[in-house]
């Protein structure tokens, strides 16, 4: 992986990214401007930017230069002036200051080494990669959304993607939700639940001497709190109750009451059998109303999710009394909507589902068991985590969390407003007088924000190389992932204006302790749209010992726009007398299919591995490395 100095790090960790917000041409110079120059001129996203607009420039026969907002000009952008200065076609030369290493590794990966240069693209194919990207505040519920940052702070955003209030001192792991006296409930870190005023004040906690908190935790409508709790030593969850003294007074456990298969798998020595990832609270509804005491209020509904169930359990007795399991894959976030919301008293469930498949969410009549409306779309899919909000005005808010994404849909599928991050995890929409601290703080502007024509984001993980395909490892004394095997294909959606990156080369080490003297690999990549028998090769190269060891590539596929396709590596030996195997002497870097000018992958999957520890307690450490062992995260 490129290099990124500690103290860049620590920068880009204060300093959000602002996306850039003109792009003016002249005769000779293209000026891209943006905003808030002293936040960007310290991100790591910042050379990106610099990087698409010498794109840019480059298909205009421009030369680029780079200015701040009038009001944020600063020495900091004088800097950026000094490092982005064109030297030919393609090439930036980072003269002196701003996090040189970061700078050079960012435009080093784009560069095209093989078949020429790439047309910039058109400037209206590239719609905002970060931020609201789309708003219509005539159709959106326009409010307040809550959600964690990267570095895991609790965070109120306005429409715009404005923070309007943060709680940056809260020692958050997971779940946050914001109560109607203004305080935050969450799950904390290490094996704790807490709850912070509005100005940050820990109001109330409640600390385990053992097991593992997570996922979710509610109050209660009697002023308790409900989680959920993976007891020290277990494969199965417990959903706990306690009051505002700490006192256990209700306690649920998966291994007495979800039946002889749970147990059985416990017995088999299974890890996370049950994964329960969500609890809710029943409140009256039309069902209890009508006589169906399934439905009781106080009643708990739960999601599974690696049993692939939705069900609810009776409060006083503890029994299983519902439960809805048709085409659940790794579902999350069952909840009742309320009365005086669209569709009152059925569930909503946020359905992962496959790659193939795509995410879905559903609402389901729990009188009938039929699913009543169903919400799918090209390019939206999360692997894990994920869930979705019944909004007041019929409307419902999904966060696609594994692709940084949340957005809100009408109930005939329209997205009316969308925002795009590098780290989401399960994102609340509030209104704005939901509790009088928040009403108090001055309304904000709602400018709607246009999309592109055809404007569709496709989430990351339908767009990225499988995980599970390659491998953390180091290639000639640089750490990379690389796959796992050279000849490997994968499938994944294009989204608009893309580019393939990626590096292959020889292992010159390992081919020097084999003693060969004229080892030789011909590294090819084809492409092939779905249903097409036609395989066409984008790369075709031969490296040879003592010449050229490695080569870069940037590969246009603006052609395969929304489409699906198949890409496969393939890796020969060139020459006799060499092993037929090419793993041990040949790589290819984990390819990687991103939006023109996107600065990083969002944080997902495996890179949950790598959020930010720096403050970090070594028992939040601790308890941090258990609970992704319990998960399976790592070994």
């Amino acid at each position: 992986m490129d290099t990124i100095y500690p103290n860049c790090r620590a920068l880009e960790s204060q300093a959000p990214r602002r996306r850039i917000t003109s792009y003016e041409l002249s005769k000779s110079v293209a000026t891209p401007t943006l905003d808030d120059g002293k936040r960007n001129a310290m991100s790591l996203s910042m050379p990106e930017e610099v990087h698409r607009a010498c794109d840019r420039a480059e298909g205009r026969n421009r030369a680029p230069a780079t200015r701040a907002r009038r009001s944020a000009q600063s020495d900091s952008f004088s800097r950026i002036r000094d490092v982005a200065s064109m030297k030919g076609p393609g090439r930036v030369a980072c003269q002196r200051g701003l996090c040189v290493g970061s700078l050079l590794a960012a435009l080093a990966s784009a560069v095209v080494v093989s078949g020429g240069a790439l047309p910039a693209a058109a400037a209206d194919d590239v719609p905002p990669l970060t931020g609201v990207t789309l708003y219509d505040p005539t159709k959106a519920m326009n409010g307040v959304t809550l959600d964690l940052t990267e570095d895991g702070k609790p965070t109120l955003f306005d429409m715009n993607g404005r923070v309007v209030h943060s709680w940056p001192d809260a020692r958050v792991r997971d779940r946050a939700r914001l109560l109607d006296n203004g305080n935050l409930l969450a799950v904390g870190r290490a094996r704790r639940l807490v709850e912070y005023d509005w100005n940050g004040a820990l109001a109330w906690e409640h600390p385990l001497t053992s097991g593992l908190v997570h996922h979710d935790v509610i109050r209660t409508r009697n002023g308790n709190t409900l989680f959920i709790v993976l007891p020290t030593g277990s494969t199965v969850d417990d959903i706990v109750e306690v009051d505002r003294q700490g006192n256990d007074v209700w306690q649920w456990r998966s291994s007495e009451y979800m039946g002889p298969m749970v147990q059985q798998l416990i017995a088999q020595g299974e890890e996370d059998v049950t994964h329960i990832n969500s609890v809710h609270e029943l409140l009256d509804n039309r069902l209890s109303r009508a006589g169906d005491a399934r439905f009781r209020p106080g009643n708990i509904l739960v999601s599974a999710r690696n049993r692939r169930v939705v069900f609810v359990i009776d409060k006083k007795t503890k029994q299983i009394v519902w439960r809805f399991l048709e085409g659940l894959h790794l579902q999350h976030e069952a909840l009742m909507i309320p009365d005086g919301f669209v569709g009152a008293g059925n569930i909503l469930i946020f359905n992962n589902r496959t790659r193939r498949d795509g995410s879905s969410v559903l609402e389901v009549d729990p009188g009938s068991g039929e699913v009543v409306w169903r919400y799918a779309a090209l390019g939206f899919f999360s692997p894990s985590k994920g869930i979705e909000q019944p909004l007041p005005n019929g409307n419902v808010l999904v966060t696609s969390s594994r692709a940084g994404r949340i957005f809100e849909i009408t109930r005939d599928g329209e997205i009316v407003w969308e925002f795009v991050r590098r780290y989401a995890n399960r994102a609340q929409r509030y209104p704005y007088d939901h509790c009088d601290a928040l009403a108090k703080l001055e309304r904000p502007v709602e400018n709607a924000v246009m999309a592109p024509a055809q404007h569709r984001h496709i989430d990351l993980p339908l767009h990225r190389w499988i995980p599970r395909e390659s491998k953390l490892e180091a290639v000639n004394l640089r750490e990379r992932f690389v796959l796992k095997k050279n000849d490997s294909c994968d499938r994944m959606l294009v989204p608009a204006s893309a580019n393939l990156f990626l590096e292959f080369g020889l292992r010159p080490i390992a081919i020097r302790l084999a003693g060969f003297s004229n080892y030789a690999g011909r590294f090819r990549l084809s492409i092939s749209s779905e249903g097409s028998k036609v395989r066409s090769d984008l790369i075709d190269v031969t490296l040879r010992q003592g010449e050229k060891m490695s080569d870069r590539a940037r590969v246009d596929l603006r052609p395969y726009r929304h489409q699906w396709i198949s890409l496969c590596t393939h890796t020969d030996v060139v020459g006799e007398g060499l092993p037929s195997k090419t793993r041990k002497f040949a790589f290819w870097q984990t390819p990687r299919v991103l939006p023109q000018g996107a600065a990083a992958e969002p944080l997902y999957e495996d890179r949950e591995l790598e959020q930010p520890l720096a403050d970090f307690t070594k028992e939040e450490l601790e308890v941090r490395q258990e609970h992704l062992k319990a998960l399976g995260y790592v070994d």
